[in-house]
């Protein structure tokens, strides 16, 4: 006894499967991997937020019971820590509660106070890069840690010029290392090393036209970093940047050299 083949068309038994690679929302530069809302990246950031956020708090915690003084930067008295923000110091430490309950109960892990919470959220990360809401819960906690930032940090950090905001076009300053920033103009949430990118690629067609003073002027107004029109001269002099001649003392100066060669200056300092 012989098996019956039907004939069939063999374009019927060819599946053409579509893969379509979902980009995270939060960077939109990477992949995201099988079940997850945030890319392994932003996962990472994520853990990040959630250590930074713990140390904020314990200093805040200090705010409260005004145990912190910090001294004004013309001198005279100390005076307590300035909040800089419209809520005191103990509605934003509730502010932030709210938001570690609201990931927590979506994880389905127990709330409470932040001193036991988040330890767990930690301990979870998977878990919390597969909510569906893992991309507002990772820009809720990069948004508080800036407002937190204001009351944790006594020492003021040097922020340099990192690129513009691709939604308002603001320039967009930010301390060495960090991934996010907020910005100031249009409140846009931005990934920085994406900005950082894109202002590469941009200011390295980009010259200015200027005196070794006026560039020494200029580059130290964009980047915070004091640089003199020595400075300026020891670089051309030495062939660290190329800055061809033109009428009266002008030199058409490349930007992009210009703020990388004040970083190395400000970094040779700092060793």
């Amino acid at each position: 006894m012989t098996a019956n083949h039907t004939p069939t068309d063999e374009t019927d038994n060819t599946n053409t499967t579509h893969v379509t690679c979902r980009i995270c929302p939060t960077c939109a530069a990477n992949a995201l991997a099988d079940g997850m809302t945030i890319c392994r990246q932003c996962m990472r950031a994520y853990a990040r937020q959630l250590t930074l956020l713990r140390h904020h708090l314990a200093v805040l915690q200090l705010v409260i019971r005004r145990e912190v003084h910090l001294r004004e930067r013309g001198g005279g008295r100390g005076s307590f820590a300035p909040l800089g923000i419209d809520v005191s110091a103990a509605d934003l430490e509730a502010e932030v509660e709210r938001l570690i309950d609201g990931i927590c109960e979506a994880a389905g892990l127990p709330g409470g106070r932040w001193q036991r919470a988040l330890p767990r959220l930690g301990a979870n990360l998977r878990v919390l890069a597969c909510l569906p809401d893992a991309a507002d819960h990772l820009e809720g906690l990069i948004r508080l840690n800036g407002r937190l930032e204001r009351v944790a940090d006594r020492r003021p950090r040097l922020r340099r010029l990192v690129g513009v905001c691709d939604v308002c076009g603001a320039m967009v300053h930010a301390v060495q290392g960090e991934e996010w920033a907020v910005c100031g103009r249009c409140d846009s949430l931005l990934h920085l090393p994406s900005v950082r990118r894109a202002a590469r690629r941009r200011l390295d067609v980009l010259h200015t036209t200027q005196t070794p003073s006026g560039a020494a002027v200029w580059v130290s107004r964009e980047t915070g970093i004091d640089v003199t029109r020595d400075d300026v001269n020891n670089w051309i002099r030495s062939g660290r940047i190329t800055a061809p001649k033109l009428e009266n003392g002008y030199r058409e100066f490349p930007i992009l050299r210009l703020i990388e060669l004040a970083e190395v200056k400000m970094d040779s300092k700092q060793e």
